[in-house]
């Protein structure tokens, strides 16, 4: 019976060098180490991701930006990665993209959390009872949610914000 492999047939009791020299259907060291490694560090990926808070992404200030500003898509071609992401100063937006988690002047890396929780820290926001989150189209900042916001999340009794589905209008 043979099996297809990439440049070889695995053959019952045949010796094969991808399974360290010894019979295709035996699992040599080499191959039970690298497919150990992988199951590792697949582990480990999702761990990581999944334990973190929030989701961040680092881009380019285009202009100076203060913690807890909102970041906006600019631009037309958003879906191929050469969309501005900026605050509400550069003008017209398309897009809510998250909040500005570091402040920074024009051409620093700044993160931009996009989703998840936001710190009362870098949110801004007041203590108090749980309710909607909102964007000030004015000042281009996260507050509680008033008539006509789009509403981003929801804010927590400490003050702290959790950044869901964004509306399309900024």
């Amino acid at each position: 019976m043979s099996v297809p492999f990439p440049r070889t047939q695995l053959e019952e009791d045949a010796l094969d060098a991808p399974f360290g020299g010894r019979p295709a259907n035996q699992w040599g060291v080499p191959a039970r180490t690298f497919i150990e490694n992988v199951l590792r560090f697949l582990s480990r990926a999702h761990l990581e991701y999944n334990r973190a808070p929030s989701r961040t992404i680092v881009v380019a200030a285009p202009v100076a930006v203060v913690v807890g500003d909102v970041a906006y898509y600019f631009g037309a071609a958003q879906l191929d990665g050469s969309a501005t992401i900026g605050p509400k100063s550069l003008g017209s937006p398309l897009l809510i993209a998250g909040v500005f988690a570091e402040s920074g002047s024009i051409g620093t890396r700044v993160k931009v959390i996009t989703h998840g929780i936001v710190p009362r820290a870098v949110s801004g926001l007041s203590t108090g009872a749980v309710r909607d989150l909102g964007v000030d189209a004015a000042l281009g900042r996260l507050r509680e949610a008033q008539v006509g916001d789009v509403i981003v999340g929801k804010v927590d009794t400490a003050g702290n914000a959790l950044l869901t589905g964004y509306g399309s209008t900024p």
